[in-house]
């Protein structure tokens, strides 16, 4: 594809707001530039403030035909390379999540069922662009560069007059989050006419000032054009991978497509395709746009999310069709680069991130007096939380079978209150071991057993219970909870071993009771 690439530097802090985003004293940007924009600031441009005639030539071919299209502007790598939204079907292990050098999955190749205390987190929500390369020395493990959200938060107080007193009601107090003066970005225009290639040189000048977005007379959408070249054979993406037995649309950009039966907006590509996908990894988002002519908000639409992923099965009529697709886009207003897809981007089960390459690490925050007990309190309630859940899900896994009878569970579960109470589980040992329960209850005991699902090959419930009661630290074996840390003050799990071993057999015993009626 012929396209004209260029570079923009933020001179000043940009805010391009998003539909429905933010109370209504405040402002939140979007993430990056759309293609919307950056056309919408270059008509301004090419009118110079007169009126223009839309359908006269060139005026038409360049902004409102789609022989030109102007895709959306992202940043830059460390590279001087464009980022591209990162995709939805990654997942990461939560604990993972502020790592370098950490692992992602790539689900649209394969879901991948999370280990016992594993839980899988959305790649795509702490890091929404990423670029992936080749890794000479781990083919089948692909490097990813990420750059997660920038932005910069500035307070503004609107008041109706100048004066320094003014009633409570006739001031406010406003809120931007808006991307930082400094940021670059890098965005491309396609155009395969070459009469048309003369007035972008002209509108895309080097060093050319640009006014885009909200509150420009407030120090706001100042942007600069600090690179730009032509290039014969430029490429959205580069595959990485092979390509095997599916075919995994990514979407680069939102795209806007209509039920072909209903005519309704959708987010099912499947039905356009006229082909079911295997698996979709897709979020839908409200769109909008301004016309500055008119004053007025355009009509909203439902759009497919960028980074949106549907796979499906291989076939050759597909793939051509997927192809056309790549080179020009589908959907409603390509010509603001809405309809971007790759198709086989990246086909690796695993991708290694390489978060901020290039980047010196903060140095580690040291906290002290009240702050380190503050820390301390937060990093123990995130570790009981998740404690919590995976005890909840091992109680209910746990079954006693046969049960005995609720007369000897209610007597058990009064040992373990006894060892709560007194914080130790050396008396319940005791207790267990020392066979003061008469035999029948004995018999009890070692008759019923204890597995994970109701298997045959169980533990019996008395040594069951002195095993743990035994050794308390055994839990975490099968809890296994993350590692919390915050300013160099980190969670205990072992002053909590005795009280959750004590619960875990508690509340095993008390499932017991209720499922055969006891209260």
């Amino acid at each position: 594809m012929k396209a004209l690439v260029y570079e923009l530097t933020l001179i000043e802090p940009l805010l391009v707001t998003e539909v429905g985003k933010g109370d209504p004293n405040s402002a939140a940007s979007l993430s990056y530039l759309p293609g919307s924009a950056i056309r919408g600031a270059l008509i301004n441009r090419r009118a110079k403030g007169k009126e223009v005639d839309a359908l006269e030539s060139p005026f038409y071919q360049l902004f409102f035909d789609q022989q030109v299209k102007f895709l959306n502007v992202y940043p830059v790598g460390s590279g001087r390379e464009r980022l591209l939204p990162t995709p939805l079907a990654w997942r990461i292990e939560k604990n993972s999540l502020g790592g370098d050098q950490a692992l992602i999955h790539n689900f649209a190749i394969q879901e991948v069922k999370a280990e016992p205390g594993e839980q899988w987190k959305d790649f795509a929500s702490r890091h929404p662009f990423c670029q992936v390369y080749p890794n000479p020395e781990q083919p089948d493990l692909p490097a990813v560069e990420t750059l997660p959200g920038e932005t910069e938060i500035h307070i503004h107080i609107a008041r109706a007059s100048r004066q320094k007193v003014v009633a409570d009601d006739l001031s406010a107090i406003f809120r931007y989050r808006s991307l930082p003066a400094g940021m670059v970005m890098q965005g491309a225009i396609l155009c395969q006419d070459a009469g048309l290639k003369a007035e972008l040189d002209e509108l895309l000048s080097l060093n050319a000032y640009l006014e885009i977005g909200k509150s420009q007379r407030a120090g706001y959408g100042l942007v600069q054009l600090t690179a730009c070249d032509w290039q014969d054979d430029w490429q959205e993406f580069q595959p990485v991978g092979p390509a095997g037995d599916k075919l995994v649309v990514t979407l680069l950009s939102d795209m806007l497509v209509r039920d072909p039966h209903t005519g309704e907006y959708t987010n099912d590509l499947g039905t356009v395709l006229n082909s079911r996908p295997r698996c979709v990894y897709a979020r839908s988002r409200i769109v909008g746009s301004f016309n500055r002519r008119w004053n007025l908000p355009l009509p909203q639409a439902l759009a497919i999310q960028a980074g949106s992923v549907f796979v499906f099965p291989a076939d050759s009529a597909l793939e051509r069709t997927l192809r056309t697709w790549v080179d020009q886009g589908y959907g409603e207003r390509r010509q603001e680069g809405f309809g971007r897809i790759a198709v086989n981007w990246c086909n690796t089960l695993s991708l290694q991130t390489d978060i901020a390459p290039g980047k010196p690490l903060p140095p580690p925050v040291k906290l002290s007096g009240d702050s380190t007990a503050q820390a301390q309190k937060m990093v123990d309630r995130m570790l009981r939380a998740e404690i919590e859940t995976q005890l909840t899900r091992q109680i209910n896994l746990l079954v006693i079978n046969p049960k005995p009878s609720n007369a000897l569970l209610s007597r058990l579960r009064l040992l373990v209150r006894q060892a709560m109470q007194a914080r130790d589980t050396a008396k319940l040992h005791t207790d267990i071991t020392d066979k003061k329960l008469r035999k029948p209850a004995r018999d009890q005991l070692q008759g019923a057993k204890v597995s994970e699902g109701g298997q045959a090959d169980g533990q019996p419930l008395d040594e069951w219970i002195a095993s743990y009661a035994a050794e308390p630290g055994k839990i975490w074996r099968i809890l296994q909870p993350a590692a919390y840390a915050l300013g160099g003050v980190s969670a205990d799990r072992d002053k909590l071993a005795v009280e959750y071993t004590l619960r875990l057999i508690d509340g095993t015993l008390y499932k017991a009771s209720k499922e055969q009626g006891g209260q």
